[in-house]
């Protein structure tokens, strides 16, 4: 298991890969992204409303994952 404080950012792109495959059915999922926190890297998840609570884990791979409800977007 990967220390979520010393997370590389090829650890996170190998983990955003895995994450983006079990997510895929998930409709309310807007985007997934690498952020920086701390000094570590990690995922977060842009959803467009509230999911239930399970449907997004907390990490993937030792490599943490927040998420933001940020609404629909669209193409300008």
């Amino acid at each position: 298991m990967n220390d979520p404080e010393n997370i590389t950012v090829e650890q996170a792109r190998s983990a955003k890969k895995n994450l983006l495959a079990q997510l895929t059915d998930v409709e309310e999922v807007n985007g997934i992204g690498i952020t920086l926190r701390d000094g570590s890297y990690g995922l977060k998840v842009n959803l467009i409303k509230p999911t239930k609570q399970d449907t997004i884990p907390t990490e993937i791979d030792g490599v943490k994952i927040s998420t933001d409800v940020v609404g629909q977007a669209y193409a300008a």
